[in-house]
């Protein structure tokens, strides 16, 4: 349950089927009430908000990753102009 006060209704009406599975659907997921259940409901279609980063993190990390990205490509060219080995499985 939330303490941020709720200032608004919103109404909608249900059939008696709706509403009994409501109800069936609040007490399997452990709520305490349909209007919780459609509240939650509601706001998982929404994105989450985008964090905001301090100033100059985000390049930071961009900065980061470019040099992590660098050095696997170096580490990738390097391993192909190695020679092959040999196998050591033998065919029978």
């Amino acid at each position: 349950m939330s303490l941020v006060p709720r200032s608004h209704v919103v109404t909608f009406r249900l059939t008696r089927e709706e509403h009994d599975r409501f109800r069936e659907l609040c007490s399997t997921h452990g709520l305490g009430s349909i209007s919780e259940m459609i509240r939650a409901a509601v706001n998982a279609m929404f994105p989450e908000p985008a964090r905001v980063l301090p100033s100059g993190v985000a390049e930071s990390r961009f900065a980061e990753l470019e040099k992590r990205v660098d050095s696997l490509a170096a580490d990738v060219q390097k391993m192909a102009k190695k020679p092959a080995q040999p196998s050591r499985c033998s065919a029978t």
